[in-house]
């Protein structure tokens, strides 16, 4: 199963996953979905070393959240 290259793109993994999940006999539509939850997943690790920033209005209602990688 192809995972994605350290400073690869989402594009360039995906172009890359598919035909090789297709060459594995998978179809088309499976071949997608797979590739994309596999960088998914990349996208979720990369995720626990970074911080959530999260700010509230002046009645405490919870207006943003983003991540920012420190």
């Amino acid at each position: 199963m192809p995972t994605p290259y350290q400073n690869e793109s989402e594009q360039e993994f995906i172009s890359r996953c598919i035909p090789t999940m297709i060459d594995e006999g998978k179809e088309q539509e499976q071949a997608t979905a797979i590739c994309y939850s596999i960088w998914e997943q990349k996208m979720n690790l990369s995720e626990t070393h970074q911080h959530t920033l999260e700010a509230f209005d002046d009645k405490d209602v919870w207006i943003i959240k983003k991540f920012v990688s420190l």
